[in-house]
């Protein structure tokens, strides 16, 4: 089973991939996280200076909830479905930026030997670099994840993920 999504919901994904995925035969799971794609907020334009999802992030915070949590929580449905419904199935995830990295965490916590993580421009680490790209309109405001660097970054994350994960052309902090 193939799962694919993206933050900016399902019209960001390629078209080819889906394609791909569902020529092979595999099941094939489509969904938008919690506030993307069909389920973004409504009437909020965003400026050339905000990220996506930049005021929804913030209006979580004050209800001491993250987005990164809330996406994470999204992924480990999506792996309990797959599980109810294709009790032995392998699990292999196609998820970009933003999503990669919800679906890092979500694969860590299932903890499930079955699920493969193919990350697509998603970063190997949280940690800012002097070279590092502006990425203010690549990354969204899910990328705020208060403690992470002292807890282990991301490394400590997919040291965690029992399944294989492979990083497709990785982007920088």
């Amino acid at each position: 089973c193939r799962i694919i999504v993206s933050p900016a919901g399902k019209k960001d994904i390629p078209g080819e991939l889906l394609e791909e995925a569902v020529s092979s035969g595999d099941s094939v799971l489509v969904f938008d996280q919690w506030g993307t794609g069909e389920y973004a907020p409504q009437g909020e334009e965003y400026e050339p200076h905000i990220r996506q999802h930049h005021n929804f992030a913030r209006a979580l915070l004050w209800l001491n909830r993250r987005l990164m949590g809330e996406w994470t929580a999204d992924w480990l449905l999506a792996f309990a479905f797959i599980r109810k419904e294709l009790k032995n199935a392998d699990i292999l995830v196609e998820a970009f930026r933003d999503s990669a990295v919800a679906s890092l965490f979500a694969a860590a916590i299932a903890g499930d030997s079955r699920i493969s993580l193919q990350l697509h421009d998603a970063p190997q680490t949280l940690i800012m670099g002097e070279n590092s790209p502006d990425i203010t309109h690549y990354f969204t405001l899910a990328m705020c994840i208060p403690g992470i660097v002292p807890w282990g970054d991301l490394a400590r994350a997919q040291e965690l993920v029992p399944g294989n994960v492979r990083y497709i052309e990785p982007h920088s902090i």
